[in-house]
């Protein structure tokens, strides 16, 4: 196996830390974007499989909308596709596929506008319907990370205006909304429809599917298998493949570790 410490030189001191500020954790997981544009990476150096060591169950990270750990939350994040956010004085919000910024000084009106041609693992594109049907989701069933609840009651009206905006009434100002919605992921009317009448049990019972950098492959036991999405929206992710191995305990991590099973944990 390449060397984890290499790894870690040729992102950390690369423009990848500059573009995306992701922890050393989600640096090296989402290594995503720059694969051919990451200067003196020698050929191969990333490249094949990263592995990865996890005390979780493969449900969490499976489910898009609650993550109850940071560590599968990240994971979650590789498939469904949320980055870092930039945020100017104004509150306006970018996520590198989409931005959301107010209309009003009240805070009261936001406007939703996605970046063309972002895809979703099955090819098709994200539009303006999977954030309302997201929210609505949301709306009826909850979603949260760790302790914290997603909260989306103060809207009042959504409406779409082409395919790729929307306009989102709130009925108070909110400055922290457009924050807040940049924070959940996204999904796929078409692929997840069935959920607003069955409930989260969908979320089990079907193959993830987000825009994220990399795409679900297969389960076999503890291990969890992602390739690398081809149509990514921000290029060509660096590592092929991510495979999640769970483990019962830290112990048994440590041996992985010492025992070369795993590249991180």
């Amino acid at each position: 196996m390449y060397s984890l410490h290499q790894a870690y030189v040729h992102l950390l001191l690369d423009e990848y830390l500059q573009r995306f500020r992701y922890s050393v954790y989600i640096l090296i997981l989402l290594s995503a974007t720059l694969g051919g544009q990451i200067r003196n990476a020698t050929p191969g150096s990333l490249g094949g499989r990263l592995v990865i060591g996890m005390v979780a169950d493969a449900d969490e990270i499976l489910h898009p909308l609650i993550s109850r750990s940071v560590s599968g939350k990240r994971i979650s994040d590789l498939i469904f596709g949320n980055r870092p956010l930039e945020i100017d004085e104004t509150g306006k919000v970018n996520s590198g596929f989409f931005t959301i910024e107010p209309l009003n000084r009240s805070a009261s009106s936001w406007r939703v506008l996605l970046r063309r041609g972002v895809a979703f693992h099955d090819g098709n594109y994200l539009a303006n319907t999977d954030i309302f049907f997201t929210l609505k989701l949301i709306q009826k069933y909850g979603g949260g990370v760790l302790n914290k609840p997603y909260v989306f009651d103060k809207i009042t009206s959504l409406q779409n205006n082409g395919d790729l905006e929307l306009r989102i009434e709130l009925s108070e100002g909110d400055r922290s909304f457009g924050r807040r919605l940049a924070e959940i992921p996204f999904l796929q009317e078409r692929y997840y429809a069935d959920a607003l009448t069955l409930g989260y049990s969908v979320f089990r019972d079907k193959s993830p599917q987000g825009i994220g950098p990399y795409r679900w492959e297969s389960e076999e036991g503890t291990r969890i298998n992602l390739s690398f999405h081809p149509n990514f929206y921000a290029g060509r992710p660096f590592l092929d493949e991510v495979d999640i191995l769970f483990f019962d305990d830290d112990q048994q991590i440590s041996e992985a570790l010492v025992n070369d099973e795993i590249d991180f944990a």
